[in-house]
């Protein structure tokens, strides 16, 4: 869907109640920057990712693998970064994120939301 209007991919990629915010151009640096800064998250006493899991070998190499799958993705393509005003999938409390790249004829969306 590459070169479609962007409230209409996210609406096929999302839900067809998304409503599109804004968006604005953004780069594979602050995709990578935004999602290793959300995903590195530490919470706070009450609120936390497993600290078990997080600083376990599995998982950083799970953070690792998706930055760098993420980082292949966006090189070369179109990113933007958006945010929905409706229709968001998960309702973010801690954090969240949401970018679209294009690349050839393809449309990516990707959407990371933490939530309680």
């Amino acid at each position: 869907m590459a070169g479609e209007p962007i409230d209409e991919i996210i609406k096929s990629a999302v839900s067809k109640q998304s409503k599109l915010g804004g968006c604005t151009v953004s780069s594979t640096d602050e995709l990578i920057e935004e999602l290793t800064a959300c995903v590195n998250y530490d919470g706070d006493a009450g609120s936390h990712p497993s600290p078990g899991f997080a600083n376990s070998k599995q998982g950083v190499e799970i953070v690792a693998s998706l930055v760098q799958r993420l980082r292949n993705l966006a090189l070369g393509g179109d990113v933007y970064s958006f945010w929905l005003t409706e229709g968001h999938p998960f309702y973010p409390v801690f954090w969240d994120f949401a970018f679209l790249v294009e690349h050839g004829p393809d449309a990516y969306v990707f959407i990371g939301s933490s939530s309680d």
